[in-house]
């Protein structure tokens, strides 16, 4: 049975556009990835296409773009809850087993077919007319497929585990997303560990592990061998992630719950439920009286309301404060060496904090930016009320301009509370020349228009493009 479901959701994949766009997106890339990810560095006697090169551009653009894997690997299960044939599926003689199995493996094919991607595209952008001949070794297609098998597929495993677990347990797309920026936070952490072997062996792309095992290395050979597999912090490396993707699949098939309702409920809504009076009489049912208004002051009043309700709404996912909780952390460690500058200690001057905090958040606020951007433009669609919601005499341009808004001011309460933390720091640190004006200079003016014209860009897109992930 389980192989079924497995041609079901192989042919299912293939036929989706986005498959293909996901792969072709990846096969450009790496066509320059290289160039990309070595920008700015001193390669020395170094070629572009040596093992080294290779190893650590296609540990890079995986880590880059596993927010892929995330939106391949996520949606397996959580589609036949939005499709609502959960039901139909649960009600038959398929086991669980077979269930998750197929989808698991249809879906994993599908994420190895489209970072397969690199594979290609590096291997195609050897040829392309702006290399240097002399930089280049000969082309060894072998050497491609190895390092791809090492370094990427391993990587691949443990995140499609993740994913595919955390969709299933969870139903929630957004839960999902959060698992790929918490690789990133791990990745972060690694570079806080002073040991060097085991910041090799805990590295999930494979990065630091690379520059470990060849840290002894000559120049050339750094530039022509291949970096050894068995026996090496790489192979522990990979045998690490790939063991715990294994724990998380069997975690989630022993906690999946093979049902169409949940049994648990909190003890909140219990409370809520109970406390219920049902009326039989209409009767008793007292209507308010409400007053209509028109005109400008009307729709200011929407556009307060739709704006404050988004920003709550927001503000209420567990997923949003996951990803702020992850961007504290990586503040955190980066906190260290404020006012450290090429190793002398210096006062903890104002711009140095804001030139640390912007540097670190910016990723984190473009991704708030990417994830609920989606979310909001599709809040309605998603929760099957958008038929009753575009009913409504509201202005369709009203509500979308409160989604806008609600966003925006998310990103500053973020900016307010980072600008907090700074002036904290500094405090702690006995500097007590805040400079507010850099702050509002550095956050409010420099980052804050940014953030709105690509949130404009994102709200323009999916409302345009109306597909969810291809929008985002």
């Amino acid at each position: 049975m389980w192989y079924n479901i497995f041609k079901f959701e192989l042919q299912y994949r293939l036929k989706r556009p986005d498959t293909y766009v996901f792969f072709l997106f990846l096969f450009l890339f790496s066509i320059v990835g290289v160039d990309f990810i070595f920008q700015g560095s001193d390669m020395g006697l170094m070629k572009k296409n040596s093992p080294l090169v290779i190893a650590k551009t296609m540990g890079a653009i995986t880590g880059l773009f596993m927010i892929l894997a995330s939106m391949i690997m996520g949606v397996s299960v959580l589609r036949d809850f939005e499709y609502e044939i959960e039901s139909l599926i649960f009600s038959t003689t398929i086991k669980k087993k077979d269930y998750l199995l197929g989808r698991f493996l249809g879906s994993f094919t599908v994420l190895l077919f489209v970072f397969s991607g690199i594979l290609f595209g590096m291997m195609f952008g050897e040829f392309m007319p702006w290399h240097n001949p002399n930089s280049l070794l000969e082309f060894n297609f072998l050497m491609y497929l190895r390092t791809f098998l090492t370094v990427v597929f391993p990587t691949l495993f443990f995140g499609a585990s993740l994913f595919f677990v955390t969709g299933a347990l969870s139903r929630n797309l957004v839960v999902v997303y959060t698992q790929g920026v918490f690789l990133f936070v791990v990745f972060m952490l690694t570079k806080a560990i002073t040991n060097e072997f085991w910041q090799a062996i805990l590295d999930p792309f494979s990065l630091t592990t690379t520059t470990f095992v060849t840290k002894s290395w000559s120049v050339i050979e750094k530039g022509t061998q291949s970096i050894p597999f068995f026996g090496g912090a790489l192979m522990y490396n990979k045998l690490f992630w790939a063991s715990l993707g294994i724990l998380a699949l069997f975690y989630g098939y022993k906690k999946f719950n093979f049902n169409v309702v949940k049994n648990k409920q909190s003890k909140r809504k219990q409370v809520q439920v109970s406390n219920i009076q049902s009326v039989t009489d209409a009767s008793a049912i007292t209507i308010p009286d409400a007053k209509k208004q028109y005109g400008m002051l009307s729709k200011w009043t929407q556009l307060k309301q739709f704006s404050w309700f988004y920003f709550k709404d927001i503000c209420k996912q567990s997923s949003f404060w996951g990803i702020v909780i992850c961007g504290m952390i990586i503040i955190l460690i980066n906190s260290v060496n404020l006012g450290t500058v090429y190793g002398v200690d210096s006062y903890p001057a104002t711009y140095f904090i804001v030139e640390e905090l912007k540097e670190t958040s910016i990723y984190f606020f473009i991704i708030i930016l990417v994830f609920y951007s989606g979310e909001l433009v599709w809040k309605e669609r998603g929760a099957k009320l958008d038929l009753i919601y575009d009913a409504t005499p509201m202005s369709s341009f009203i509500k979308l301009m409160g989604k806008y808004i609600g966003l925006n001011l998310v990103y500053v309460v973020l900016m307010l509370a980072l600008s907090g933390s700074g002036i904290l720091f500094q405090t702690l640190s006995g500097y007590y020349n805040y400079e507010f004006q850099v702050y509002f200079y550095g956050f409010f003016l420099e980052i804050l228009p940014f953030l709105a014209l690509y949130t404009f860009i994102a709200f323009f897109i999916q409302s345009v493009v109306n597909h969810k992930f291809v929008g985002i």
